[in-house]
């Protein structure tokens, strides 16, 4: 009877593993799909912004009156030279990317997630080697020697 407490007990600790592992697996795929959404939308407003011109310049217009950057433009007499739009397009351009940054930075998170929470690599291999083929399977290094830690390859 003891016997049967200890199975019983081991295997509920192992759908309780199961679980978790599909539920972690699951939160990763989702934490891909922001960061894929984000990074969509970080590159539409690039594309839009390529596309369209004018609509940076709108931006940073307002960006420059909203916070009054003004201030920065440099006058030589009777020029103006916009100082406040350089700022207001490196600060953009800043945000930008580390919007980009980060969304990527989620993407490759929910990766790792997924990768550490499967456990079959193997079956994984075969599954990318199925779809892709033959010809993306890594190739060995035959004519590399190791030699010595001062010069570590050495061509035969």
């Amino acid at each position: 009877m003891n016997n049967y407490n200890r199975t019983s007990s081991g295997s509920n600790i192992e759908k309780f593993k199961g679980i978790a592992s599909i539920i972690v697996t699951c939160l990763g795929i989702v934490i891909i799909i922001i960061g894929l959404k984000y990074c969509i939308d970080i590159f539409g407003i690039l594309f839009d912004i390529l596309k369209d011109p004018a609509r940076l310049n709108n931006i940073l217009t307002t960006m420059i009156q909203a916070l009054d950057w003004e201030t920065f433009n440099l006058t030589s007499g009777t020029k103006v030279y916009p100082i406040s739009s350089l700022f207001a397009l490196i600060v953009y351009a800043g945000v930008i990317i580390i919007l980009a940054v980060l969304s990527m930075g989620m993407m490759r998170t929910g990766s790792k997630i997924v990768s550490w929470t499967i456990g079959d690599r193997e079956a994984v291999k075969e599954i990318l080697q199925y779809a892709f083929g033959e010809t993306l399977r890594p190739k060995k290094l035959s004519n590399v020697k190791k030699i010595n830690p001062g010069n570590k390859y050495q061509q035969n």
